[in-house]
């Protein structure tokens, strides 16, 4: 297949703007702020060990080892800080997983831009050649 000069012009500006797609699509991604994954696990595991505990006590005449007696009369459950923290972890997680959803939408919304720019480009050269071969005489064709 031979290439034209606005064909040859077309590939270097998809390689180019390729490139300069993807670094910053990696920007992108670098700069999230998101959470790192060994993060993300340690805040899984530890938002599972605060959930599997109990949140009541069985017997409430004898409140059990995780209680707190403030007052005679009333038992406060230990975990209270527990259920802040798991609050905390669960709000970091899901602000994680909306992070990741609007740099995926970022991310598609260039490459739509990306990837119409370059067929306009196209289209924009073809129908330039087009154009001109039109106005050459009878005896280029």
């Amino acid at each position: 297949m031979k290439l034209n000069s606005w064909q040859r012009i077309w590939v270097i500006g998809v390689v180019l703007w390729s490139i300069s797609f993807a670094l910053s699509q990696f920007i992108v991604l670098q700069e999230g702020g998101g959470l790192d994954p060994r993060e993300k696990l340690e805040l899984r595991r530890e938002l599972a060990l605060i959930e599997s505990r109990p949140t009541e006590p069985a017997d409430s005449s004898s409140p059990p080892p995780g209680f707190i007696l403030d007052q005679p009369d009333r038992a406060i459950w230990a975990d209270e800080t527990d259920q802040q923290r798991s609050r905390e972890i669960q709000s970091r997680l899901d602000a994680d997983q909306s992070l990741l959803r609007r740099q995926a939408a970022v991310i598609w919304l260039r490459f739509s831009i990306w990837l119409g720019a370059l067929l306009a480009l196209y289209a924009l050269g073809w129908a330039i050649a087009w154009v001109r071969r039109g106005f050459r005489g009878t005896e280029a064709r």
